[in-house]
């Protein structure tokens, strides 16, 4: 097993032969989570349905990234990495070799959501952009298909726990089928919003691009940017108290 050379012991990182990655901070926050979340049970049923509904959101990405050959660098399920894993040394960018061998798996602690990332390159599409192995060469409405795959995926959870409850909003005594069909419905709204880093806002931007032929102008990237930079400090820092009523009302459910 060997580890990286941080200044302080926290920081560290340790590897073992098998590609298998620990974060030694964020082994740390999770043993303190585990501790809390414990003595709540109705939370302990959120974070891990919500691990799961965020795993599907991901797993959607992933899906639709490597249907059109696109290179996958990392699928992660919350923040602040806890464990990772790869089976690869190297990544293959050959669209014909490349699998899930190649793509870093990680799981984290801050339970804020995930995100999947896909290898981008700097230089020109080529003439044959279905053959490129890099997400920014796709054609926009396949960039559309693999933005909004995870909306897609979470709205199918949704579907499916309602059939399961009877086509019901209404769920009495089973806290895990009424955690998943809340969650899955509202971590479909709050994507759809066309704010940065929600994929709402790639997705407006990739049907800009199929419906205009061009990119669009760099002005409205910035409004994105900006704006969603703005709701999210005002959601987790400067008002909260919206998202704990969502977490009472899931909880309570």
């Amino acid at each position: 097993m060997s580890y990286s050379d941080d200044e302080w012991w926290i920081y560290r990182t340790y590897t073992d032969p098998d590609g298998i990655e620990f974060n030694v901070m964020g082994l740390v926050l999770l043993a303190a989570a585990i501790v809390m979340l414990w003595q709540e049970p109705g939370y302990m049923v959120f974070i891990m349905c919500l691990a799961i509904n965020v795993l599907l959101h991901e797993g959607g990405h992933y899906i639709a990234g490597r249907a059109f050959k696109c290179v996958v660098r990392r699928v992660a399920v919350f923040f602040i990495p806890v464990v990772s894993y790869k089976n690869r040394a190297t990544s293959s960018y050959d669209p014909a070799t490349h699998s899930w061998r190649d793509t870093v798996w990680t799981l984290g602690v801050l339970p804020f959501g995930g995100y999947t990332t896909f290898e981008t390159a700097t230089t020109p599409a080529p003439a044959t952009p279905r053959h490129s192995p890099f997400l920014n060469h796709k054609p926009a409405w396949q960039r559309l298909i693999i933005n909004t795959a995870g909306i897609m995926v979470n709205l199918a959870t949704f579907v499916v726990c309602l059939a399961i409850n009877g086509f019901s909003l209404t769920v009495t005594g089973n806290p895990w089928l009424s955690t998943m069909l809340y969650l899955s419905l509202s971590l479909s709204v709050l994507n759809l919003l066309p704010l940065y880093p929600l994929d709402g806002a790639a997705a407006i931007i990739s049907i800009y691009e199929v419906c205009t032929g061009h990119k669009p102008p760099k002005t409205l990237l910035t409004i994105f940017q900006i704006a969603g930079v703005v709701l999210f400090i005002y959601l987790f820092w400067l008002n909260p108290s919206i998202l704990n009523k969502l977490i009472n009302l899931v909880i309570s459910n």
